[in-house]
């Protein structure tokens, strides 16, 4: 008796030379034998396709993109790490800022605050990162029901910021325009916008043009672009500098202060650098923080014997 042979017909054949299953291989889409046997279909971070017998590819792989177009070299971009193809094709992070997990994120780090039991960074981008106790929302991530984070994470809707200060429960924000956002514990009306505590950054009551902020326990101050200063939130000693110990729930001139062009703030007390004359401070002055001073003065009183400081800390 003779053998049996047989003739593939167009678009198959016998890749594996086993006669039994015949031409079991279709180059036509088969991506382990595309237009001819062994020629195996294989763009990088893709599934790979072939069509009509010409090897192609399918989807790009998780965190892969396919960004000049070309199949030859598959899914060429890690839209994970790539600062110009960042999360997606053309995507393009600013200077000093990184591509981390698809996002733009940070650069270096150009402020620090650090509260009681918190810490907040500002990065070169303009936002900013806290991390540590979150029991009255003074991380900013728009909820306190995470009490602590071990990690910097991400200040909600908080962008172009150049300054930050943190007073015990609560963190603020001075932004490029002279806004200032605080954010967190409201109990004596340190986040100046007359609301309760806010997880999430609230715009200061009528502060546009603020140069400078500084954050006491349970108060926070601005010096203006003018060189006057406000101050808001707990007055037990007179750290609000306006005459009385009445709290306020929003910005307040200290008394007589025009020309400031330093300021900083304790637990209690507030001080300022003037553009001619002494440093003056008010406040609490139990320890003789304020100097020499007697009492607890609740206006800006001089320093004796210091009219040439240059910078308060």
């Amino acid at each position: 008796g003779g053998a049996c042979s047989a003739t593939c017909v167009t678009g198959y054949q016998d890749c594996n030379g086993v006669a039994e299953d015949g031409c079991e291989a279709n180059l036509r889409n088969d991506v382990a034998n595309c237009g001819m046997c062994g020629r195996e279909c294989m763009p990088p971070n893709a599934t790979a396709a072939c069509v009509s017998s010409v090897c192609g590819m399918g989807a790009c792989n998780a965190g892969w993109g396919d960004c000049d177009g070309s199949s030859a070299n598959g899914c060429e971009i890690n839209l994970r790490a790539s600062g110009t193809n960042c999360g997606r094709c053309g995507n393009t992070c600013a200077a000093g800022v990184s591509c981390v997990s698809s996002s733009c994120r940070g650069g270096a780090v150009a402020d620090v605050a650090m509260g009681n039991n918190h810490t907040c960074a500002t990065r070169s981008d303009g936002s900013v990162a806290c991390w540590g106790d979150n029991n009255f929302g003074q991380l900013g991530t728009g909820t306190a029901t995470v009490p602590v984070v071990t990690t910097p994470v991400a200040v909600l809707s908080l962008i172009e910021v150049v300054e930050l200060t943190a007073g015990r429960y609560h963190t603020c924000a001075r932004r490029s325009s002279g806004l200032v956002y605080c954010w967190g514990f409201n109990g004596s009306g340190e986040l100046g916008s007359g609301i309760t505590n806010s997880a999430t950054p609230v715009t200061v009551s009528g502060l546009t043009d603020a140069v400078e902020i500084a954050a006491g326990e349970y108060f926070t101050c601005a010096r203006r672009a003018g060189g006057t200063v406000v101050c808001w939130g707990s007055n037990t000693d007179g750290q609000l500098g306006g005459g009385t110990t009445s709290p306020r729930s929003a910005p307040a001139a200290v008394y007589a202060l025009t020309d400031a062009v330093n300021i900083a703030a304790g637990r209690y007390h507030t001080c300022a650098i003037r553009a001619a004359g002494p440093t003056v401070c008010w406040g609490s002055n139990n320890q003789g923080q304020l100097g020499a001073l007697a009492g607890t003065p609740t206006e800006p009183t001089a320093v004796p014997g210091l009219s040439d400081a240059v910078q308060l800390t």
